[in-house]
Formats: structure tokens, sequence, C-alpha cells
């Protein structure tokens, strides 16, 4: 049976500073959130006769019509991604997904809603 892991959210705060917050129960009304929200997760696959591996890895960006990428918030929650699968599923899962550099490399990140209101 797979596993998802959902991350806080992070977001750019007025004063430029990043900030956290939890993920919200149920899905914002399009491009109606305060800020471009970036909302990481990752899957957990069990392994059939070997240890568990990481599945899916994603940040989902529910945006404003007035998204701009932030490549420096991106990288922020990238690495709370990265530190979150090795606390939490250990060195085993983190070995047999192929290391903490390759599972990096794996995170996929998207807009929900499109972005510059396309969509």
């Amino acid at each position: 049976m797979n596993r998802l892991e959902v991350l806080p959210v992070y977001f750019r705060g007025a004063g430029g500073a990043i900030e956290r917050t939890e993920m919200f129960k149920s899905e914002p009304t399009p491009y109606a959130v305060p800020a471009d929200l970036y909302c990481g997760s990752y899957e957990v696959t069990k392994g059939f006769l070997g240890p568990s591996r990481i599945g899916n890895i994603e940040i989902v960006i529910f945006n404003t019509r007035t998204y701009r990428p932030d490549p420096e918030l991106e990288e922020f929650v990238k690495d709370r991604l990265t530190e979150a699968i090795a606390s939490k599923e250990g060195p085993e899962v983190v070995e047999a997904s192929g290391g903490l550099a390759v599972i990096r490399s794996r995170i996929q990140v998207s807009t929900w809603w499109g972005e510059r209101g396309e969509r």
C-alpha cells in the first residue's frame, strides 16, 4: 500500500520572508489565495520483496493571478522535502530510492491553476 506525506505550506510573506502555514482542509477557490502557496508532498511505495521506495515527489503551487516564479522559495521547499524524507523514511528507503541527490533531482514543480491565470 502506498502512503502520501504532505508537508506544511510555505509562502513569501508581505515583508519578503519565507513563512509557513498548515495545509488547508480542502482545495481553495482558484486564484483566491493570499499568496503563492508552495505545497510539498511525496509518496512512499511499499516494496514487494525489498524496502519501500520514494514514488512521486512534487511541489504544487496554488498560485495567484499575479504568480511569478520564486526560485529561492522553490529551492527552500525542495530542501524541506529532502530533509523530511531523510528524517522520516530513514537510510534504507533513501538508499533504495537512489540516494538524496537522486530524490531531490526528481522533485516535480507545477502550478495548480496555470501560470498567469491561464488554464
